[in-house]
């Protein structure tokens, strides 16, 4: 082997475990009982490791997370997700659980949501709220789908007509309203913020009908027999 190659194979090892050691850092923040699963992420062309994903679906009843970083240790997304059962076909008594999508930050604002976590400063509860950006991060999306959407989005994964598309939705930063809101939760950045937030403004009221709808539904997973139906979505890394 040369020298080369000892180097590329030296340097891809310290990678993956620069990307594991932080993937498993984040886990924490759900779950802190026991360790995750770590896999790569769909083959890049020549069969080399795109990057790497983790799911987790203990900690919060109902709710499971699923986190992509990229092999340079760059995150992907962290998704949080509704888990939902479903037939395995119709009219059976079997089921599996659907992961629907109801929250999904992208690129470098998970760098921000870690250094909040790692610094003790991340509220309880986060996720419903936008996240405020340092300035060199202030391109990062956020994107948080209110009450509406979601139906939407348990629509498209039912009958078969989901697009990863649906998230690459600029972000916007001028809503004063979710810059109050965003303070209110206790975040504070280092020197200047920039909120981002999701398309489409939502109101604290249809967090909180969301929240009452969530409740009054609580239990649609329960019962049944656990798994998984995920489907990878064709984006690539740099």
């Amino acid at each position: 082997m040369s020298a080369l190659s000892v180097y590329i194979a030296e340097y891809r090892l310290a990678e993956k475990q620069r990307a594991v050691e932080i993937l498993r850092e984040l886990a924490k923040l759900f779950c802190k009982t026991h360790d995750h699963e770590i896999t790569p992420l769909g083959p890049a062309p020549g069969n080399e490791v795109r990057g790497y994903k983790m799911s987790i679906g203990c900690g919060e009843a109902g709710i499971g997370w699923q986190v992509e970083m990229w092999r340079d240790s760059s995150w992907k997304k962290i998704v949080r997700c509704k888990k939902v059962s479903h037939p395995v076909e119709p009219g059976s008594t079997r089921f599996h659980i659907l992961l629907l999508p109801v929250g999904v930050w992208q690129g470098a604002v998970c760098d921000d949501i870690l250094e909040l976590h790692r610094s003790g400063r991340l509220e309880e509860e986060w996720w419903d709220y936008p996240i405020p950006l340092s300035e060199n991060h202030k391109d990062a999306m956020y994107f948080h789908p209110p009450p509406q959407a979601r139906l939407l989005l348990f629509i498209f994964l039912i009958v078969g007509e989901w697009k990863s598309d649906y998230y690459n939705e600029p972000a916007t930063n001028d809503d004063p309203e979710n810059e109050i809101r965003a303070i209110k939760a206790g975040y504070k950045g280092h020197g200047p913020t920039k909120v981002v937030y999701c398309p489409g403004s939502y109101s604290v009221a249809s967090i909180m009908n969301a929240r009452k709808h969530e409740a009054d539904n609580r239990g649609w997973d329960e019962g049944s027999s656990e798994g998984e139906d995920e489907s990878e979505d064709s984006e690539e890394g740099g």
